[in-house]
């Protein structure tokens, strides 16, 4: 509790990252002669991961502890917010070490980091994103913008200091704290993610969730579950697979968020924006699916080719990683 008081309003980063975190490494715990080693804040009692974890008390202590641990390992799966450079400048202290990464590499963190960059490079691929303009703070919001839009960080994670904006006659006093926002057209329908686990040779495509988001016009992630409607799962996966070959290449897990619009056809879909890392969704998935995805990531990494397996059951998950299964039928995706 101490941790997720300091964080304040970033304590959702501390549950999902920790859901996670405990997820993915019970994954690969499960695997033959497979050793996990974690790095932790030292605020985090050792007893809530599933395995060996060293303590983290300052960032130099991190930093130091990951170049040792990357430049060691066999392989290294960075899981961290994008924001601020957080999540890129670890990958490349790993990519220095010489490491082996489960997760995107620099060129790949580098572009999903900044939601323009990654629109624009989206959009110059005829992959369909939200129009959206660049508004600075220190002026009123545009009159010739389409509205209800969505106001949120250039560099954010998840829905963090993202919100509803109505209309030009809304006060921009409050969102002072930033400089330079991203004012993105606001785009109704199901909110949804889909996942794939991508390598030099081929890419594994995972199921598609639904997102549940909060009403209150903050964005506020709740969970989601997997979407059982076929044709849901085809425009999603037709979504999302020329958005993923319009980045940089990439190993490892990536996430892909998107809104799939009202019409059957597809036509009012589009790409939200691209995480370079594990998502929430990993907790719900791999209950979903009897396929270990942990697995899945070194023999996609490796290059050896992967197939998807699922149960029958019905999957719900919340953001702090609890999932819900019941039983009903499944088709292999």
């Amino acid at each position: 509790m101490g941790l997720q008081q300091d964080l304040g309003s970033h304590a959702s980063w501390y549950r999902e990252g920790l859901a996670m975190l405990r997820a993915v490494a019970e994954d690969f715990l499960s695997l033959a002669d497979c050793q996990v080693l974690l790095l932790r804040d030292h605020r985090i009692p050792a007893e809530r991961f599933p395995t060996a974890s060293l303590p983290v008390a300052t960032p130099d202590d991190e930093l130091r502890l990951l170049r040792t641990l990357a430049a060691t390992a066999d392989y290294s799966l960075l899981i961290g917010p994008e924001m601020g450079s957080l999540l890129l400048d670890r990958v490349q202290i790993c990519e220095e070490a010489g490491a082996r990464l489960l997760s995107p590499g620099s060129p790949f963190v580098s572009v999903a980091s900044h939601k323009g960059q990654t629109a624009d490079r989206l959009r110059e691929s005829g992959v369909p994103v939200p129009t959206a303009v660049e508004w600075s703070s220190v002026g009123p919001f545009p009159i010739d913008f389409v509205y209800p839009a969505v106001l949120k960080p250039l560099d954010g994670v998840g829905s963090e200091d993202t919100f509803l904006i109505d209309g030009p006659a809304v006060s921009s006093q409050p969102f002072r704290s930033r400089p330079t926002w991203r004012l993105e057209r606001f785009c109704p329908g199901m909110p949804a993610s889909i996942a794939a686990i991508a390598g030099a040779s081929s890419t594994l495509w995972l199921p598609a969730c639904e997102q549940s988001i909060s009403s209150d016009g903050r964005f506020a992630y709740r969970g989601g579950r997997v979407i059982s409607d076929k044709r849901l799962q085809e425009r999603a996966r037709r979504l999302a697979e020329p958005a993923l070959a319009a980045m940089p290449p990439a190993n490892g897990f990536i996430g892909i968020d998107l809104m799939l619009g009202g019409s059957s056809s597809g036509q009012d879909d589009f790409v939200i924006e691209v995480n370079p890392r594990l998502t929430t969704s990993y907790v719900g998935l791999r209950k979903w699916l009897t396929t270990n995805l942990a697995e899945a990531m070194l023999n996609i990494v490796q290059g050896r080719s992967v197939e998807l397996l699922s149960g029958s059951r019905e999957v719900e998950f919340d953001a702090n990683g609890e999932v819900i299964c019941r039983e009903g039928n499944s088709d292999r995706p």
